[in-house]
């Protein structure tokens, strides 16, 4: 008994363009939130609690606040206390307004508020 052997081709029609281009676009969407969930529920939290991160941010905050007291209590920053709140809140909008009264006071304003001279009295 002979094995008929057939001549039998499959044939494997290519993807369009617009198919092979959606096909691209979900593989990539599907990566993107494979990667952003695994950076998120594993990579994150592991290196967080190896270096410390949570520590060293909360010691940041205290060296902050004993820079700001400092330079408040020594009358080298100034905030705007004209506002309702009358209190430091923003670092950064305070030494612009420090700026601000010392570029005033060296054009001819008052000079109580140049810091350089409050520096040298100390």
């Amino acid at each position: 008994m002979e094995m008929e052997t057939s001549n039998r081709e499959t044939q494997i029609y290519p993807l369009s363009k617009g198919k092979r281009f959606v096909a691209f676009l979900a593989d990539f969407f599907l990566v993107f939130i494979i990667s952003f969930a695994f950076f998120h529920l594993a990579v994150y939290p592991i290196v967080a609690f190896s270096s410390h991160l949570y520590e060293e941010q909360e010691n940041i905050q205290v060296i902050q606040k004993e820079r700001d007291s400092t330079l408040y209590g020594n009358g080298l920053l100034f905030y705007d206390d004209t506002k309702s709140d009358a209190k430091p809140t923003s670092f950064s909008r305070n030494l612009t307004y420090t700026c601000h009264l010392y570029a005033s006071s060296v054009v001819g304003g008052n000079r109580d508020h140049d810091v350089f001279i409050v520096i040298l009295l100390l």
